[in-house]
């Protein structure tokens, strides 16, 4: 967490800042996600989509906005991380640190009025 968000959560009573980790989640995406070295092109691809869902008050993206987020993010570097489609289905795919995973997609209801 970054020293923003560290100033935020630490109350000066409890020794570990205050609550749950969706207390912390919310700090980071509203105060650190801010920072410029939020989202760094060293971020590893898993790590950095983590975060990318934070900044979007943890709700479900699409392939295309986390590539177009990263992509935003990482404008000035020369060599740009592999971003696929394959890439990015491939991670959410696999078991991560991050618990990461493929939102499940909805189905419409269909419309019951004759």
């Amino acid at each position: 967490m970054s020293t923003g968000g560290k100033a935020v959560v630490d109350d000066g009573k409890t020794p570990a800042g205050f609550g749950t980790a969706a207390e912390y989640m919310k700090v980071m995406g509203n105060v650190c996600a801010n920072e410029p070295e939020f989202l760094l092109p060293g971020t590893p691809i898993t790590e950095a989509v983590f975060r990318l869902l934070l900044a979007n008050s943890n709700k479900a993206m699409t392939l295309a906005e986390i590539q177009s987020g990263l992509t935003d993010a990482w404008a000035s570097v020369i060599y740009l991380k592999n971003l696929t489609d394959e890439v990015l289905s491939r991670m959410l795919e696999q078991e991560n640190d991050y618990f990461i995973r493929r939102a499940p997609t909805r189905r419409r209801r269909r419309s019951t009025k004759s």
